[in-house]
């Protein structure tokens, strides 16, 4: 930050030096910084420089970096060691080329879903994909509390599957005309079904 007369001025002025209104003359009057030092050098015998030097000039000396650096991203076999590992490292997407790498009903499949939710405990694409997995995997209950605050059409696809099997085909209902009426082609299909059942089961 080169030399810092200013900082040196306001340390002054708050001081109790002997010569400290010598020591502001100096910096004020003048322009050039060898000569400064010079004027400063010859007050009080040399004694006052030699306190700037020991106690005043060491706080002020600093330097400022700037450094800019740029993070890689994993690639999935890097994710899938980290995940077990390291997991606080991984971005959402990286946790999903992880789980992609096991089949979708295997242990570890699950289990990478669910680390992510923990590490992303406010991120609705990790819930939903962890709500979805627990609906494969036959894990309705924690399913509906994972989905039932997730407003998106596919958690509410994936929340009326979970309802149905859980018998609550009141709610099922509900939530297969409301993903259906967003247009989402599965939760159409799901709502014709349903209501193919509903007619037989009258």
């Amino acid at each position: 930050m080169g030399e810092d007369w200013q900082g040196l001025k306001t340390a002054v002025e708050t001081s109790d030096l002997a010569d400290r209104q010598a020591i502001l003359a100096v910096i004020e009057s003048t322009e050039n910084a060898n000569s400064r030092k010079n004027s400063l050098k010859k007050l009080s015998g040399g004694r006052t420089w030699r306190i700037l030097l020991d106690e005043y000039f060491p706080p002020l000396r600093r330097n400022e970096y700037t450094i800019q650096y740029e993070v890689r991203g994993f690639n999935a076999e890097e994710a899938r060691m980290y995940v077990w590992t390291r997991p606080q490292l991984l971005s959402l997407n990286e946790f999903f080329m992880a789980a992609r790498l096991y089949a979708p009903t295997s242990r570890e499949f699950k289990e990478i879903f669910d680390i992510a939710a923990r590490i992303y405990p406010d991120s609705p694409v990790a819930q939903f994909n962890t709500g979805a997995s627990e609906v494969e995997n036959g894990a309705y209950a924690s399913s509906i509390n994972r989905l039932r605050d997730i407003d998106t059409p596919e958690s509410r696809n994936n929340l009326d599957i979970a309802y149905w099997h859980e018998g609550d085909y009141e709610k099922a209902g509900e939530c297969f005309r409301q993903a259906a009426q967003a247009g989402l082609p599965d939760a159409v299909e799901n709502l014709r079904q349903y209501r193919l059942w509903f007619e037989d089961k009258d």
